[in-house]
């Protein structure tokens, strides 16, 4: 397999407005590996001189697709095209497609295609290959292509032949949240609030592709083009606060410091008084703060969707130990700071005796393995996220490609897809150190469900799943086991 290149290719040639200059500062502070591009670059990364006359007469931007594609099919990498704004760095693009099966990551665009304004791709990806064959003959021909006869309409053909699987797919509104068809909404002038609770409702996107084709037919006299770079940065239109959005995500940074034990507790949902007290026993013995966090980061009731933000919602602290809200910590557990070193993830197994649900768990998380090409072994590495061990700086790329995983699953209703699914596969594919703490620290299953009693037999339980209000609100975590 081709070694992968994380190269982010830019690409632009002719008049420059500001906002495109501007879009492509962003990138290139969001992606340190970018390399802009120009005509005069492409002899040098091998375009053969047959190739650069061919496409000399077609439409600029045919001529952007057949450089794309050749970039990517004889060299990888990303591409992203100039008029947009991003909003994450694109290195886990870049993963997704050196793992993948078919070495190609793109995104469901309009009319049932696939996009090609934000692409990763392996050296020779076999997708990207045929489609640089297919532009190529009609280069041979030495004729025009019709519109979208060199991009969508055929990579979306070539997918649809080789099949879906291994082809990671980005939902649209993560790449492109205002459609083309409707860029006349980025001059909308509103209060800040407003343009925010747009943004806030895709917290998951990449960029805010634009559409300088669509943005060059503005006929007003507030053109965009027009605009200068301090009125992009200051003015109230939506598209300004896009440029604040991408330049405050880019530099926000708190200082991290101490420890805490947190939970979520969110919705009104609930929290047995026992299990509150024993988790800020926990954190008074291990010298760190007690954080029962009741306000979601987001206007919508998702819970998996919080617990994969667990890094923002905890920012402000070094190191974290999260329990949910249903686990109940005995009295002399150890130190689960001191017992995971700081480079590791700390988690427990799902497996274990009296939770064996691998039936359940396997075929809704096989597609997803396959998808990004990473084995896991589901009996040690699919962890119950019930108690987990990080560092929110140090961790946040795990925590970025959960939120990527969880994109792609499609069902964010699925306990088993839901949080700690996309968790274990993010450990797996980022190389990330993973500490396998024995399940007497998340002991869950039968034990509770069917066999409960007051006293406590393992250090921490977890009563996920069909819950005994009752005899959890019952449950004695002071009481431990006799010294002996």
């Amino acid at each position: 397999m081709p070694k992968m290149n994380h190269t982010v290719w830019l690409y632009w040639e002719g008049p420059m407005p500001p906002y495109i200059r501007l879009c492509l500062d962003l990138l290139q502070a969001y992606n340190p590996n970018a390399r802009m591009l120009g005509p005069e670059d492409l002899p040098g990364l091998g375009f053969p001189s047959e190739v650069l006359e061919a496409i000399r007469e077609w439409h600029i931007c045919q001529r952007s697709d057949a450089i794309r594609v050749f970039l990517l099919a004889n060299h990888g990498g990303v591409w992203c095209d100039a008029d947009c704004i991003p909003l994450k760095p694109f290195d886990l693009l870049a993963r997704a497609a050196e793992t993948s099966p078919a070495g190609l990551v793109t995104y469901h665009s309009t009319d049932s295609t696939f996009g090609l304004g934000l692409l990763a791709a392996r050296p020779g990806a076999e997708p990207i290959a045929q489609l640089w064959q297919h532009i190529y003959r009609i280069m041979s021909d030495q004729r025009v292509p019709a519109w979208l006869e060199v991009s969508s309409q055929p990579l979306t053909e070539i997918i649809k032949k080789t099949g879906h699987a291994g082809v990671v797919v980005l939902p649209f509104d993560h790449v492109c949240p205002i459609s083309w068809r409707d860029q006349h909404v980025l001059s909308t002038k509103a209060p800040e609030h407003e343009h925010a609770a747009r943004l806030a409702a895709r917290p998951n996107i990449w960029t805010c592709m634009l559409s300088h084709q669509e943005l060059s037919k503005d006929s007003t006299g507030d053109h965009i083009l027009n605009l200068s770079r301090h009125e992009l940065l200051t003015s109230d239109r939506l598209l300004s606060y896009l440029f604040r959005a991408s330049i405050r995500r880019l530099h926000e940074s708190v200082r991290p410091s101490g420890r805490a034990v947190v939970t979520l507790n969110l919705y009104g949902d609930g929290m047995p008084q026992n299990f509150r007290e024993s988790q800020r026993a926990a954190a008074q013995r291990w010298g760190a703060e007690y954080v029962e966090i009741t306000r979601p980061l987001f206007g919508w009731r998702e819970p998996y969707w919080e617990k994969l933000n667990l890094d923002q919602h905890t920012a402000a602290y070094e190191r974290v130990v999260f329990f949910d809200r249903d686990v109940v910590v005995r009295d002399d557990c150890p130190n689960l700071f001191e017992l995971v070193h700081e480079e590791a993830v700390g988690a427990v197994s799902s497996e274990q005796e009296g939770h064996n649900l691998l039936h359940h768990i396997v075929p809704k998380m096989q597609p997803l393995c396959e998808t990004l090409g990473v084995p896991l072994d589901f009996t040690r590495e699919y962890l119950n996220s019930g108690v987990l061990v990080f560092s929110p700086h140090r961790h946040r790329q795990v925590f970025e490609a959960a939120r990527l995983v969880w994109a792609l699953t499609g069902d964010h209703r699925s306990w088993e897809i839901g949080d700690q699914g996309p968790i274990s596969l993010a450990c797996r594919w980022t190389g990330t150190p993973l500490y396998l703490l024995p399940c007497e620290f998340n002991r869950c299953g039968s034990r509770l469900w069917d066999c409960w009693t007051p006293r406590m037999d393992a250090y921490i339980w977890h009563f996920c799943g069909p819950k005994d209000w009752t005899g959890m609100a019952k449950t004695d975590w002071r009481s431990c086991p006799d010294q002996t």
